[in-house]
């Protein structure tokens, strides 16, 4: 594993994380974190991936982890995909041949969605999980018109309270790691990063057979945090012809970090390598 730095344009020093596999090889995975978190909590699926011949590459968002920005504020409904895009270059150059998939979880299976929804031809293949783009089921009418109100005053005003780590996973020690760690933000929800992840899931459901990469879609059957509507609902709705809905009994929001993850990583690598 190795770690470094991009910088963006305005300013953000974006954290960076680099797993590589035993022996060189043409396929390379972008994980893509959801919100609160960062690189760091998945670096057993990096370890399961680079075993299989896979370069591993990850970052912090801005504004979580080890990245700087604002904490947990997403400045405009295409920061997230901009840096992304940065970040995906970088890579594309250090991996000119390379088949590159991305794996991208809760909100993050938001920005990697607008990722290819924006970029229909940089990777080869998507896998995305708990994903957030139905958040707007939950929010009700005058809810969403106090939200904007107060997004016009001020942008980073705290609009939901945190859900507590119980939500995330049923493994004990996951949840107990959760809460130790100082690079997980345990504050409330931004009104700007609430106003992102709403406003895109929207667009992703309305365009979403836009979309035509091949797809592996999966959640939680317990998930109590993204709907799992999301899932179903861009599982109907994208333009791929290679598309796959798994739903995991017994699971919360975290199917990376349940008590039978090596099930959904032995998915995960199953379906990366038939593709």
């Amino acid at each position: 594993m190795e770690t470094s730095t991009l910088q963006t344009p305005d300013g953000v020093t974006i954290h960076t994380v680099h797993w590589s596999p035993e022996t060189d090889s043409k396929r390379v995975v972008m994980l893509v974190h959801g919100i609160s978190e960062h690189s760091g909590r998945y670096a057993h699926v990096a370890e399961h991936l680079t075993s299989h011949g896979y370069h591993v590459y990850a970052h912090d968002h801005r504004g979580h982890g080890k990245s700087t920005g604002d904490r947990v504020h997403a400045p405009s409904n295409t920061a997230y995909i901009t840096d992304l895009k940065l970040y995906y270059d970088r890579i594309k150059r250090t991996h000119p041949n390379a088949n590159i998939y991305m794996i991208g979880h809760s909100m993050g299976s938001v920005v990697s969605l607008q990722f290819v929804h924006t970029y229909p031809n940089a990777i080869t293949a998507l896998i995305v999980t708990g994903t957030a783009t139905d958040v707007v089921s939950t929010v009700d009418a005058p809810l969403r018109t106090v939200a904007n109100i107060i997004y016009r005053i001020y942008s980073q005003a705290p609009i939901s309270a945190p859900g507590g780590s119980g939500i995330l996973t049923r493994d004990a020690e996951m949840l107990k790691a959760a809460d130790a760690d100082p690079l997980f933000y345990h504050g409330w929800t931004k009104t700007s990063t609430a106003k992102y992840i709403v406003e895109t899931g929207e667009m992703l459901q309305d365009r979403a057979s836009e979309i035509t990469l091949p797809i592996l879609i999966m959640h939680g059957a317990d998930d109590e945090l993204t709907p799992i509507s999301g899932s179903r609902i861009m599982h109907e709705r994208v333009g791929s012809t290679d598309k796959t809905l798994k739903i995991y009994d017994n699971m919360l929001h975290e199917i990376l970090n349940e008590v039978d993850r090596a099930t959904v990583l032995a998915d995960i690598s199953d379906w990366l390598n038939a593709h």
